[in-house]
């Protein structure tokens, strides 16, 4: 398989009541190539206002994924991401939520099960359970696309757990909240 580069991309509340996100580069093998993140962003109370019900989306699709893709000095082929809310987020190439999923529900030895239009579920050889992929709600579970995608998350889950990355980036970020780095 070639050299693909994922970026594992989450966003979280923090104590302050602002919003922070970060996002870590990966090779196929689960080795960093590139981290970033932002500083927490505290919403104005004119913000809120104005904003109402959609200010988080606001915050986490049009700021804080925004600004740390723009940054990113690393080109990468797929974007994981933890939060269904990141996948409306219009520039990205190739976004997928990303999560273990909780029942071993695949039959026999089947690597893909489609659930929705735009969900599926991946058996990944170093996960116990499958790994549950949701794109975003236009994209269909077939053809050249998902098949490229399906096929570089299977061979990198031969060598690591393809979720485990977006478990560093949020305790890097648990780091950087309590000024630990």
């Amino acid at each position: 398989m070639e050299d693909k580069k994922l970026a594992y991309m989450m966003t979280k509340q923090v104590a302050s009541g602002g919003y922070m996100g970060a996002v870590l580069v990966c090779d196929t093998k689960g080795f960093p190539l590139e981290f970033r993140y932002t500083e927490p962003i505290i919403p104005t109370k004119i913000q809120k206002v104005l904003y109402g019900n959609n200010l988080e989306k606001y915050l986490k699709v049009d700021v804080i994924i925004d600004s740390l893709l723009k940054v990113l000095s690393s080109n990468y082929d797929l974007l994981l991401v933890s939060d269904e809310t990141l996948l409306e987020y219009k520039d990205a190439k190739n976004i997928v939520k990303i999560a273990p999923a909780q029942n071993p529900i695949l039959s026999g030895n089947d690597k893909i099960q489609k659930v929705e239009e735009n969900e599926t579920l991946l058996r990944i050889d170093l996960s116990e359970n499958p790994i549950r992929l949701i794109f975003k709600p236009n994209f269909k579970c077939e053809g050249a696309e998902f098949d490229a995608i399906t096929s570089t998350l299977l061979e990198m889950g031969k060598n690591v757990d393809i979720t485990e990355p977006l478990t560093r980036v949020n305790k890097s970020v648990d780091l950087i909240c309590k000024r630990e780095i």
